[in-house]
């Protein structure tokens, strides 16, 4: 079973009762953008992100993942984080 929150995401095991963290991290849009990844505002998290090209301070950082679920449909995952939802698609 698959699970999101805060922009992480993670998966429960039905048979061994285990956890894992799967992708992303907390503040982290994901894994992909925010200030897990580039700093707070005050650290430089604006200006690193506009550097490598990459988005900041998207809406629903919280409201959008925690209050989300994951969806797969044959190789690919539907990751809602932020505003956006992204795709992350495995090997056939």
């Amino acid at each position: 079973m698959f699970c999101t929150h805060q922009g992480n995401l993670g998966a429960f095991n039905l048979k061994t009762g285990l956890i894992a963290s799967l992708f992303g991290k907390r503040d982290s849009y994901g894994g992909f953008y925010g200030a897990a990844n580039f700093g707070w505002e005050n650290q430089g998290g604006y200006e690193r992100a506009k550097a490598t090209g990459q988005p900041y301070g998207l809406v629903n950082e919280w409201h959008g993942p925690a209050r989300a679920i994951v969806s797969g449909a044959g190789n690919k995952v539907y990751f809602p984080v932020g505003s956006q939802v992204i795709c992350l698609e495995g090997a056939p």
